[in-house]
């Protein structure tokens, strides 16, 4: 059974169950037009590029993170501090410390989003600009969730440290 397909300018042809006589007869037809190789050299030959790949953009990548990790850990510690009276004054009132976490959160998650929100019409811009063929699949877009609610939570821990530490009346009286 012979079955081909055009992709991104390229024609694959997919060949069941060929012994070596007819696949090196074919190979040499095909080779007068085009490239050829076996389904598993093609995959030894993908796997080589992405690392390539990688090892080009991981230096760029990670610092990248990695500031951006930061600088929402500063946001983060610095809504905390400039809203440390109000929290003082909630739990007065009646709000446990915990609680005035999931207000932090909430400052975070808005961060977030925004920051999202901006991405939007770059991620459309460069999608057709790079034309990935395929690359940003389901799997891409749940390790992206998943470091945005890694870096979510980490970056609650300095915020939880610093409101966990103080006394409501001590915040009062130094903030005022």
């Amino acid at each position: 059974l012979v079955q081909s397909q055009y992709w991104d300018g390229n024609r694959l042809v997919y060949i069941d169950s060929i012994d070596d006589e007819t696949f090196l007869s074919l190979k040499d037809e095909l080779r007068k037009d085009s490239y050829v190789v076996k389904l598993e050299q093609a995959k030894r030959n993908t796997l080589q590029e992405i690392r390539e790949i990688m090892v080009e953009y991981l230096p760029i990548i990670i610092p990248l993170f990695l500031i951006g990790f930061l600088g929402v850990v500063c946001i983060s510690i610095l809504n905390t501090l400039k809203h440390m009276r109000n929290f003082a004054i909630f739990f007065i009132c009646g709000m446990r410390w915990k609680d005035s976490i999931l207000i932090c959160l909430s400052y975070i998650a808005y961060i977030i989003s925004g920051v999202l929100i901006l991405c939007i019409p770059g991620y459309v811009w460069l999608k057709d600009l790079l034309d990935t063929g395929g690359i940003m699949a389901a799997n891409n877009y749940l390790f992206t969730l998943g470091a945005l609610l890694a870096v979510m939570l980490l970056s609650l821990v300095t915020p939880f440290l610093l409101i966990r530490k103080e006394e409501p009346i001590k915040v009062l009286r130094k903030v005022g």
